[in-house]
């Protein structure tokens, strides 16, 4: 079955009867309500249809280079966990207790190290997969403080329905984390029989998450045959891109090349093996597969094609892949053992910027410049990963400013700051406009990435570099897997041009000597939709009379990823292969 037809499959979901149980009684069997929400948001939304696709696509190319097995001898994905509790009653707000128990369950079923692996047949056997993916209580919240991990809010609402009614303050329930970070689970009394339901990845971040009911949270307090807390582990499943094991339709497709095709789902504890003829030859089924809908006890495996499927998601380009990269899970420690910067100094002042530097810190993780008016009480603050020349933009001119610098850690702490600098703006230079109206804009200022000017695609810009010091910045906005192609020409003296990815890496350059032609085709393979440009003059050039072009050409996106790039260095070739650090700036961050 193909990625379009399951989306089609998915969406019939809706518009046929449902074949999803729907019960008064959370006691009788499973109900989860995630295909039918994936088939509603994929009506409501045409983008979100357009990121399902590439995501598939991007699955499937991880699973060609990977299948059949992810190596469990890597380091393990830890996964950042916010559980929203959002309560009516004092039953429904669960324990701190209550809520561990869940976090131990899921621990060790995506590790294969619940006691139920044991009962696995010998037919299955070969393929259940340890996942290598863990789970913890967040220990920082998106402002980088402390936390338990655990959000407790009151609500008018007694019961909940599968609308994310739970994810709006304005509809009785708690806002989401940041969800490129954290995985957000909301505990609520569900109603209508469901026992929760999942986002896919690619759905609208202020909504994704996870939704379980509070009696089948955990194995405290929670009522059988669903007390064992296989209920966030099958609806994490879906949020980590797994289907159903039936495929979501009769001997559907769930993607899992060893999976076996079932007939539909199966409840309850089936005598295993559980052969059945539905779908052609009489084979057996995994009824203990997570992703059917058997009772908590009679569950027990991830197979390897599962767990490959969500592994890709952690990749580079995944979907998730600022889940794997996120430091919620790391404890915060005093600000004392963070180290303050030294030697802090201002230098090549000008009438709206300024450059300031500082002593290297060993093991931070970046810096934090913080600036303002002498006269004024506010700071402005803004991040440096390198302490080599921070550039400041928008400065008044004629105007005496003060800075200092704090280190933050590895661990996020946050140092106490360098004594304060202090310096002059020089008063304002005026750049002379050129002769002819080539340049409709100066583009000035946008000397640095926070100030870049969001540009045309498929179109030529025109632009000056006024004096010695300007950097023009430009920002683009790309699809997935396209292929950009900038040119740089008419130039009056020796420019250079240079392409940032939205991590602020230097991706790709030209640096051709003299006022050849700059040149850059970059794919993009990150996922990523915005793409920073940065035009300079070599060694100081510029010009305020002629104006250069800039051309920004976006070409449809590709299903083979490719990055090829050859920056022709000042006098010797060099050849950009991946995604290259930004530190080679000539000396200048922005």
């Amino acid at each position: 079955m193909t990625i379009k037809q399951t989306l089609y499959t998915l969406l019939a979901a809706t518009l046929l009867p449902c074949n999803v149980v729907r019960l008064q009684n959370i006691d009788a069997q499973r109900a989860c309500s995630s295909a039918e929400y994936l088939a509603k948001q994929l009506t409501d939304d045409a983008d979100f249809s357009r990121r399902r696709e590439a995501i598939e696509r991007q699955t499937a190319d991880f699973a060609a280079r990977t299948y059949p097995s992810v190596s469990s001898r890597s380091a393990a994905v830890t996964i950042p966990v916010v559980v929203h509790v959002v309560y009516n009653t004092a039953s429904q707000n669960i324990s701190d207790a209550q809520i561990q128990t869940q976090l131990d369950v899921l621990n060790r079923d995506f590790r294969l190290q619940n006691v139920e692996n044991q009962t696995i047949p010998s037919l299955f056997r070969s393929v259940a997969a340890d996942c290598n993916i863990e789970f913890c209580l967040a220990h920082r919240k998106p402002d980088g403080t402390s936390t338990n991990g655990i959000e407790r809010t009151p609500t008018a609402k007694n019961v909940f329905a599968s609308n994310d009614d739970m994810k709006h303050p304005e509809r009785g329930g708690t806002a989401v984390w940041d969800a490129t970070r954290y995985l957000n689970i909301w505990v609520v009394a569900l109603g209508g029989g469901s026992l929760g339901y999942a986002s896919y990845p690619g759905a609208p971040l202020s909504t994704d998450g996870v939704v379980i009911d509070f009696r089948a949270f955990g194995t405290i307090n929670t009522r059988p045959p669903f007390h064992l807390g296989r209920t966030a582990t099958h609806e994490i499943g879906h949020w980590l891109n797994l289907f159903h094991i039936w495929g979501d339709a009769p001997c559907g497709d769930d993607h899992c090349a060893d999976t076996p095709t079932h007939h539909g789902a199966n409840y309850g504890c089936p005598t295993v093996p559980f052969y059945n003829s539905s779908c052609g030859a009489n084979h057996a089924e995994m009824t203990m597969n997570f992703m059917d809908y058997t009772n908590d006890n009679c569950m027990a495996l991830f197979t390897e094609g599962q767990k490959t499927r969500m592994q890709a998601l952690f990749a580079v380009g995944g979907a998730r892949r600022g889940i794997a990269e996120s430091n919620a899970c790391s404890p915060l420690i005093p600000l004392a053992t963070c180290a303050m910067p030294t030697n802090l100094a201002v230098s090549d002042v000008a009438s709206a910027s300024a450059y300031v530097q500082w002593s290297a810190v060993v093991g931070v993780q970046n810096y934090i410049v913080e600036w303002k008016k002498t006269l004024d009480s506010v700071w402005l603050t803004a991040p440096s990963t390198t302490y080599n020349w921070f550039i400041f933009n928008n400065l008044q001119p004629s105007t005496r400013y003060d800075v200092r610098v704090r280190t933050v850690c590895q661990n996020a702490a946050m140092s106490v700051p360098t004594d304060v600098s202090h310096f002059q703006t020089l008063k304002k230079i005026n750049i002379i406009a050129p002769p002819t109206d080539d340049c409709s804009d100066l583009f000035e200022p946008n000397n640095a990435r926070l100030t870049a000017k969001q540009i045309p695609t498929n179109a030529t810009t025109n632009a000056q570099i006024g004096d010695a010091r300007d950097r023009d910045w430009f920002s683009i906005k790309t699809p997935v897997g396209s292929t950009v192609k900038l040119r740089l020409s008419n130039l009056p003296a020796d420019y250079d041009l240079k392409l940032f990815d939205a991590n602020t890496q230097l991706v790709a350059s030209s640096e051709n000597m003299g006022t050849a032609d700059e040149n850059i085709s970059f794919q993009t393979v990150r996922g990523q939709d915005s793409l920073f440009i940065m035009v300079y003059g070599y060694n100081g050039a510029f010009s305020q009379k002629t104006c250069y072009a800039l051309t920004v050409n976006v070409l449809q996106p590709s299903n083979i990823f490719i990055l090829e790039k050859n920056a022709l260095r000042k006098g010797a070739s060099s050849s950009l292969r991946g995604h290259l650090r930004g530190d080679d700036t000539e000396g200048y961050a922005s």
